[in-house]
């Protein structure tokens, strides 16, 4: 009799590691699965034309308006056709939530990062000013 009791644990012993070591890989795929998941997801990048549109709202807050031209320094500043640059200088001169620093900030680092087009900034800033 012992020797069966002693068979029976030993079955259910090999069958309890069996069953663990299906748990482990399963766990272990999981992880791996969502961690690729996670790879894939990648940073919404906004691109410049939709921030040149958001300045169109009127009613974007002070807040809003910052982080919309910081984003357009950020992730665009360095001018590839003029054009655009200069349509998102008026509208952001023109916003009704905009104040002089805010202006004054976007020029300069504008400027900074752009010096061959530094006076045509600053002239079309001017110009946006006087249309206000």
């Amino acid at each position: 009799m012992n020797i069966t009791v002693l068979i029976i644990v030993f079955i259910f012993l090999v069958l309890l590691l069996a069953v663990l070591i299906i748990f482990l890989f399963k766990s272990a795929k999981n992880k791996n699965v969502k961690s690729e998941k996670t790879a894939e997801i990648k940073p919404k990048v906004i691109t410049l034309d939709k921030l040149r549109d958001r300045l169109k709202d009127k009613n974007l807050s002070k807040q809003d308006l910052e982080n919309t031209l910081n984003s357009v320094i950020k992730d665009y500043g360095v001018i590839e056709n003029l054009d655009i640059y200069v349509d998102i200088i008026f509208r952001m001169t023109n916003h009704p939530s905009t104040t002089k620093e805010i202006i004054l900030s976007f020029e300069k680092d504008l400027s900074k990062l752009n010096p061959k087009y530094a006076s045509s900034i600053s002239d079309n800033v001017i110009d946006g000013l006087s249309l206000r």
